[in-house]
């Protein structure tokens, strides 16, 4: 466990720390520039990914019919929550442009923080719609969950307990 986590940690700290850096040459704030490059380019991948996805299920399942439709997204928990994590995902692919973060400022990260909620709906459809094989979609979990406690901060000083 210490050794993936020291791993993700230098991955994470690739474009930051220059002591392990290939582009320690380049300022800190054009590094930062690339790091918003990828995001935005991960951010369209996923949600073009996503929106195929939800076409396909709409289109090849249930030909646009959308009375049928409505009756299994409210019936079936794997395809509630899918619809869900696509729902939450149109802000975010609205909203991830360099003008947008510009525009909505300290909002767009409140906004953004909204891709923990997404990562969790789509670990959670995808473990759902697995049948009889569990494995791929836990190794899926395990993942998500070993990068959630990333973000967890477990200092005491900046307890509010």
């Amino acid at each position: 466990m210490e050794s993936i986590k020291n791993w993700m940690r230098d991955a994470a700290n690739i474009l930051f720390d220059d002591s392990k850096n290939d582009l320690r040459a380049l300022p800190k704030t054009v590094r930062l520039q690339i790091l918003l490059v990828l995001s935005f380019i991960w951010t369209t991948v996923f949600s073009l990914y996503a929106s195929i996805h939800m076409l396909s299920y709409v289109g090849l399942d249930y030909r646009f019919d959308f009375e049928p439709l409505i009756d299994d997204v409210l019936k079936k928990k794997f395809v509630f929550i899918g619809f869900s994590a696509w729902l939450l995902l149109i802000p975010l692919a609205i909203t991830s442009s360099d003008k947008m973060v510009r525009l909505l400022k300290q909002n767009w990260k409140k906004l953004h923080k909204l891709v923990y909620v997404i990562s969790i709906f789509g670990v959670l459809h995808f473990i759902w719609l697995s049948k009889t094989i569990f494995f791929k979609p836990l190794i899926f979990l395990i993942i998500l969950i070993i990068l959630l406690l990333f973000r967890i901060n477990f200092s005491k000083s900046d307890s509010k307990i």
